[in-house]
């Protein structure tokens, strides 16, 4: 099956990399601010008295700042977390003295895996692990279903999936390098190779030939992928998505998960 690319974006989607450079541009203010104020409250009690003890409490001032300063600027939630992560671990490092070419190899493996992050603003999200056993409930069980899972990650969904359902061809998009290396190289070692795993953005592949598309992104894109999804995909295809619901469009099925406080919503197109 060969897969068809588009390469048409409309005006919003375009404004995209401009928003999230934005977004990091707060985030980076956001840092320098934190530090700033540590300092200058360490300045301020070193000339107030005649000795201070440093202890581990202090250590998470930084990370107490970024956070208040992440929350007032009415960041999304991940932001809040990783801006009171990153002074922690910056501060953790230099205090273990760990080799610098160790820490430019643990953040490299993080950029390849979260940087993408930075652009698109769909942060890493891990699924249910009874996912895949309510997704073959809702499909009927045909042998020429193509299974398009946007955001696919490390390929979880779709190797799950093809235990249960060996005849499907299972399709994944995604435009972190680590996780797509994985799910490629994985891949390799199952006896049914019916996987493909595209590099690259969800907006250039063309959803006509799939009969059911998943998406566990974010809200931010939702109405996005939505009219994509109105526009390539095909009459009786189903499309699915993990918690987060398109803002006027009520789907025809929800699911609630045992002991998750997520919901499955299907749309049948």
């Amino acid at each position: 099956m060969s897969l068809l690319f588009v390469d048409d974006r409309n005006e919003k989607e375009a404004r995209f990399p401009d928003v999230a450079c934005f977004v990091v541009l707060k985030a980076m203010i956001i840092q320098i601010m934190a530090f700033l104020f540590t300092f200058f409250l360490l300045f301020l009690l070193k000339h107030q008295f005649t000795q201070i003890f440093i202890t581990y409490p202090i250590f998470f001032l930084p990370s107490l700042s970024a956070l208040w300063l992440s929350i007032r600027f009415k960041l999304e939630w991940w932001w809040h977390v990783l801006n009171f992560a990153f002074p922690a671990a910056l501060i953790f490092a230099l205090y273990m003295d760990f080799p610098p070419l160790l820490s430019l190899g643990i953040f490299f493996a993080l950029f390849l895996v979260f940087g993408t992050t930075l652009m698109t603003r769909v942060p890493f999200f891990p699924s249910s692990k009874f996912l895949p056993y309510e997704i073959v409930n809702i499909v009927s069980d045909e042998r020429d279903i193509c299974f398009l899972d946007v955001g696919s990650g490390f390929g979880g969904l779709n190797f799950q999936l093809s235990i249960l359902r060996e005849g499907w061809r299972f399709y994944g998009v995604e435009i972190a390098i680590l996780p797509w290396l994985y799910s490629v190289i994985k891949s390799k070692f199952y006896l049914n190779r019916n996987f493909v795993f595209h590099f690259g953005r969800y907006e250039n592949l063309n959803f006509e030939k799939f009969n059911v598309v998943f998406a566990y992104l974010s809200p931010i894109v939702m109405p996005q992928i939505w009219k994509k999804v109105q526009d390539e995909m095909q009459p009786g295809s189903i499309f699915m998505s993990y918690e987060f619901a398109v803002d006027g469009f009520a789907p025809d099925v929800k699911i609630k998960f045992k002991n998750d406080d997520r919901i499955l919503h299907v749309w049948y197109l």
